[in-house]
């Protein structure tokens, strides 16, 4: 199960933070028309309950034959979350301009500027959104039980429910087993908590 969780949660990470950070860059260095309204409209998706989407979503990953695979719980962050299209675009923002227009002087393309100048710069808030989707992923219930049959695809959170039982007091056991789930969560905001309010409150720009 911790396995099983660890793989989940590590593809999510990259998933979202190549997805999110790509999106970001988009709405905050390029100038397109509509280029306010579809951010607008990105942000909107934010207020759709996750309930109002899971019957559709089951019927569509059921018809791609995804059902009781890992893929319902992974490919979804690969199209980019709003609340961190949102915060890396507020964090972009902070970032000046003349960077862009020194890499373009020296013949540095869009892409270019994204891989060798944005993503360098926004380390802090990159590390910010790893820490919010991975915890996201690590405590997530609904989508394991929604989405996996086979136990041994199950994860943590799932594989806590096997110590319930209305005839045996497991409750030393179901205490132990929260505690090592914990660990993960717990050792990674220890390491790299001192990027929460740097990635949220800094201007981003690197000496």
């Amino acid at each position: 199960f911790m396995r099983n969780s660890l793989f989940i949660s590590i593809i999510a990470v990259i998933g979202q933070m190549f997805s999110s950070s790509f999106v970001a860059y988009g709405f905050s260095r390029i100038d397109f028309k509509g280029r306010d309204l579809l951010f607008i409209l990105v942000l909107a998706t934010m207020m759709i309950p996750m309930e109002v989407t899971l019957i559709p979503l089951f019927a569509i990953y059921k018809s791609l034959g995804w059902i009781d695979t890992f893929l319902p719980l992974i490919v979804p962050h690969f199209t980019a979350g709003a609340f961190n299209v949102f915060l890396m675009r507020q964090y972009m923002l902070t970032l000046p301009k003349e960077l862009d227009e020194s890499a373009e002087i020296d013949g540095c393309g869009p892409i270019g500027r994204y891989f060798h100048i944005i993503l360098p710069n926004s380390i802090p808030v990159l590390i910010v959104v790893a820490i919010f989707t991975f915890v996201y992923t690590w405590q997530d219930i609904m989508g394991p039980l929604v989405y996996l049959d086979n136990p041994a695809y199950r994860t943590v959170t799932l594989g806590l429910e096997y110590f319930r039982s209305p005839y045996v007091d497991n409750r030393h056991l179901l205490m132990t087993g929260a505690v090592l789930a914990m660990l993960p969560v717990a050792v990674l905001f220890i390491f790299l908590q001192k990027y929460i309010m740097s990635g949220i409150a800094t201007t981003g720009l690197k000496g």
